[in-house]
């Protein structure tokens, strides 16, 4: 797997918002602002997102 994160730290998220040059991420109760390029295109407002250590993708079952 090319994308596996090194972390063994789970990092999950909830898109929040998108926004013209970022996201808006809530994570552990806050909001996190992430650049846009970071995030998942695919990924819509409400999704679970997890990070592979390189970008913030829709969450897998």
């Amino acid at each position: 797997m090319e994308n596996e994160a090194k972390c063994r730290i789970r990092r999950i998220a909830i898109l929040h918002a998108r926004h013209t040059e970022h996201a808006e991420l809530l994570v552990e109760g806050r909001v996190v602002l992430v650049p846009l390029g970071k995030v998942a295109a695919e990924a819509q407002v409400g999704d679970p997102l997890s990070w592979n250590g390189q970008m913030w993708r829709q969450q897998q079952e």
